[in-house]
């Protein structure tokens, strides 16, 4: 059984500007592929990263990651851009 520190993968989600960047980096000594719900792949080269741009909904955002290579691993992002724009609840 592979546990999830064994991956190599690890993701951050940051505020760039006024747009969210998910990045991903590969620790592992082979390629790994990300998935984000809603269809974005991320392949992430061995010893490498990748990155792409999250979007929100009225400010709010809920983004869940998937390991190709080991089912239990996963990650989840969710909550509130704060920019000083009126936002809505769905």
């Amino acid at each position: 059984m592979t546990r999830a520190y064994d991956t190599g993968v690890e993701a951050t989600l940051a505020l760039d500007g006024a747009r969210l960047t998910l990045t991903v980096h590969n620790s592992s000594g082979y390629a790994q592929t990300v998935r984000v719900a809603g269809g974005t792949v991320l392949n992430v080269p061995a010893h490498s990263g990748a990155a792409t741009t999250i979007s929100t909904d009225h400010g709010w955002y809920d983004v869940t990651l998937s390991l190709d290579s080991h089912d239990d691993w996963a990650r989840r992002f969710a909550g509130h851009v704060e920019n000083g724009q009126p936002s809505r609840t769905g």
